[in-house]
């Protein structure tokens, strides 16, 4: 799995990986790091304690008041919160639930320093990911992923972050030549199709249509 923008620079790893992992790597062409889990690592002041002001001004949701459900799952946030805190001094604490309220695979969106994270839970584990939040306010925080009991060959699940004021998008499959419009649910697209090519929407007055082929499965 592979998210968009610089694609050979943005990985999406799952928690198991990252505690395999005994190195702190940086991608710092776009901000990102990954740091293996520590239960010693230091919260309190080593995280942001509110949003930024370019955070809230592309996902509004980040300055409204926190629900219950925009607690990330329990069976994930104690091995999440001191990775995010290491890595992007992200704040658990401030996460919102991103999404429709009725997903099968939840996320959440998390502010850090300078970035924004998106905790996923797919078939049963917890994963995520943090990106510059330049990169995430253009709509380029996308990947494709295949595999899965509930879908065929050549399906993927599209999965793109995107910013305040984008309604849909429209995903074109390469195998039947169809366009399929995708609501954008509190600035989340999650998506099974059929060999999905490219994804296009409209930002700021701007049409953008970014490629899947090039993004690993």
């Amino acid at each position: 799995m592979q998210w968009s923008d610089s694609f050979s620079d943005m990985r999406f790893k799952s928690l198991p990986s990252i505690i395999a992992s005994s190195a702190l790597i940086v991608a710092a062409s776009i901000g990102i790091a990954w740091a293996e889990p520590r239960s010693d690592a230091p919260t309190g002041s080593s995280v942001i304690s509110q949003a930024s002001t370019d955070q809230v001004a592309a996902f509004s949701i980040l300055a409204t008041p926190r629900a219950p459900e925009d607690d990330i799952d329990a069976r994930s946030v104690d091995s999440i919160e001191a990775t995010l805190a290491t890595a992007a001094r992200a704040n658990v604490r401030l996460a919102h639930r991103i999404g429709a309220a009725d997903a099968t695979e939840p996320a959440w969106l998390v502010p850090g320093d300078g970035q924004v994270c998106i905790v996923t839970h797919e078939v049963g584990r917890a994963s995520f990911q943090c990106v510059a939040t330049m990169v995430a306010a253009r709509g380029d925080a996308l990947q494709t992923r295949s595999g899965g009991a509930d879908l065929n060959e050549g399906d993927a699940t599209v999965l793109q972050l995107l910013p305040d004021g984008v309604p849909s998008v429209t995903v074109r499959s390469t195998k039947d030549n169809v366009e399929t419009e995708v609501p954008v649910r509190q600035n989340w697209v999650q998506k099974s199709l059929s060999d999905p090519s490219t994804i296009t929407f409209d930002l700021a007055g701007a049409s953008r249509t970014v490629e899947l082929g090039g993004l690993p499965r």
